[in-house]
């Protein structure tokens, strides 16, 4: 009786001990969490991330080459003004930005009155779709367009370059059309950047 009991304990005691070092397969198999995002929940990063005005499709909003003038200043995002030149004086519509106030002013097109025929941005806000616009320099205009040339102007002497699309007003006087590149300081900067209407 006493050798049977002890049996039995024996048996127990081993039963148990293989119960507790058996792994728990359901702990096991259960998934870890982590806190590294899952594949397809990262953040889109397409568009740049900051405050400027970039003219991937060459307007600001509703203001645009061939948009009606009077329209857009009775919908307040235009107002007139007066521009003087030495090559005489010219009305000039300001352009209102809801965020940023103004940032510049467009042109009547010559040929079709009482449309835009440029777009003229004199707000460091307003860029190109490579980083460009006014404060830029010329050494970094150059790094972006390699092949850019820069003209004088008899009368007025304003220096610019045609580029990407775009046309850069420099703080430069040039008072011939061909000139030394070499002679505009790589600091030189834009001070307009203007869009025109396709000839």
């Amino acid at each position: 009786m006493t050798t049977r009991l002890l049996t039995l304990l024996l048996l127990l005691g081993c039963f148990v001990s293989c119960t507790d070092a058996a792994p728990d397969s359901a702990t096991e198999d259960a998934p870890v969490e982590t806190s590294l995002p899952q594949p397809g929940t990262e953040p889109a990063t397409t568009t740049k991330q900051d405050n400027n005005i970039y003219l991937e499709t060459n307007s600001v909003g509703d203001v645009e080459i061939g948009a009606f003038v009077e329209d857009l200043v009775a919908r307040g995002r235009l107002k007139k003004d007066v521009l003087q030149t030495g090559e005489g004086d010219f009305d000039i519509w300001v352009i209102l930005h809801e965020e940023h106030g103004e940032i510049g002013y467009v042109m009547e097109d010559f040929q079709e009155t009482g449309t835009i025929g440029s777009l003229h941005f004199t707000s460091e806000v307003v860029r190109t779709d490579r980083g460009l616009g006014v404060g830029s320099t010329w050494q970094e205009l150059r790094q972006e367009h390699p092949d850019a040339v820069a003209h004088g102007s008899e009368i007025e002497g304003y220096t610019s370059t045609e580029a990407g699309g775009f046309i850069f007003e420099l703080d430069a006087r040039h008072w011939s059309y061909e000139i030394n590149q070499e002679s505009i300081q790589p600091d030189t900067k834009v001070t307009a950047l203007v869009v025109m209407k396709p000839r």
